[in-house]
């Protein structure tokens, strides 16, 4: 993202897409009779959807902050145990990946000059309830003391100038570690959007790792497909663990990893086994009536639009 792209883009939606990363943890405080209704009870016509959204002041205020780390856009929340049902962070920590992030002051509510912009960063907060000493914000620094990335491009495709956008990820536990699914995005002199995506990695960050994360492995990974503007694409945009360790409750086994492509924003979907996660040849791609192994055939299952 572009500079004044990115910053127009924090200060106009920050409050209203923070907000939202948090549902995970206001969750566990519905009442019990809207978990144990029966399935024939529930409104399952998508096409008259009728629903309301509020604002969930006493988790966005926690991000409303005037010094060091004080907006982002891109976000994603990660069960850092893996556990990755309603209510779980009660007892846990979660990792929330920001991209592109302001480093600054605002004073009399106006961005201060000498702000600098970061393209990911990374906060964890502890348990599920709003409590402002339980949330704590992270970016790395370079040498002369200047803020910098979280995660910085290190694979053998990276080029100088790459970097991270962030994309969804999740806890395995039986790998101890959390992989963190990342686009590699590089800029260019395009008149409309200064930017395009040249590669797809995966970050994994070992148990008990700690913000900035010096231990990461990163892997490039086989899952950009590139070609016209209407195929090209990547995974890694939503990630479900249907798995047991997850506390999924149909658990196959399998880790679905969705992606999208093209400018209608067409949804795909890629399954693999758990345990078998960073051998990508374990990989299989539905193709529309089944799964295969050939990326290439991959379908799609809906679009954005």
């Amino acid at each position: 993202m572009n500079q004044k792209f990115g910053i127009r883009n924090i200060f106009n939606y920050m409050k209203f897409i923070i907000s939202f990363c948090f549902l995970a943890f206001i969750s566990c405080t519905c009442s019990k009779s809207i978990t144990t209704k029966s399935a024939s009870s529930i409104n399952t016509d998508l096409t008259h959807l009728k629903f309301s959204v509020e604002e969930a002041t006493d988790w966005s205020n926690l991000l409303l902050r005037k010094s060091g780390w004080i907006g982002a856009d891109g976000i994603f929340a990660i069960p850092l145990n893996g556990v990755d049902t309603a209510g779980a962070g009660k007892d846990q920590e979660t990792l929330l990946l920001f991209s592109d992030t302001v480093i600054g002051d605002i004073i009399n509510d106006t961005l201060q000059p000498g702000f600098k912009m970061v393209h990911n960063s990374v906060a964890i907060i502890k348990g599920n309830v709003p409590v402002k000493d339980n949330l704590q914000f992270y970016y790395n620094k370079k040498i002369d003391g200047s803020p910098d990335a979280i995660f910085s491009p290190k694979t053998p495709n990276s080029q100088v100038g790459d970097y991270y956008w962030l994309g969804d990820g999740f806890g395995n536990p039986p790998k101890y570690a959390t992989y963190i699914f990342d686009y590699r995005i590089t800029d260019t002199s395009d008149a409309g959007f200064g930017f395009t995506e040249v590669g797809n990695t995966l970050i994994k960050i070992p148990k008990g790792s700690n913000p900035p994360f010096t231990d990461q492995k990163q892997i490039d990974t086989p899952f950009f497909l590139t070609g016209t503007s209407d195929n090209n694409g990547s995974f890694g945009a939503c990630i479900f663990p249907n798995t047991k360790e997850a506390f999924a409750s149909n658990a196959d086994g399998y880790v679905y990893v969705y992606g999208v492509r093209g400018k209608a924003k067409h949804v795909m979907v890629a399954r693999v086994k758990l345990e078998l996660f960073e051998d990508f040849t374990s990989w299989r791609f539905w193709i529309g009536n089944t799964w295969n192994a050939d990326i290439k055939t991959v379908a799609n299952i809906t679009d954005l639009s």
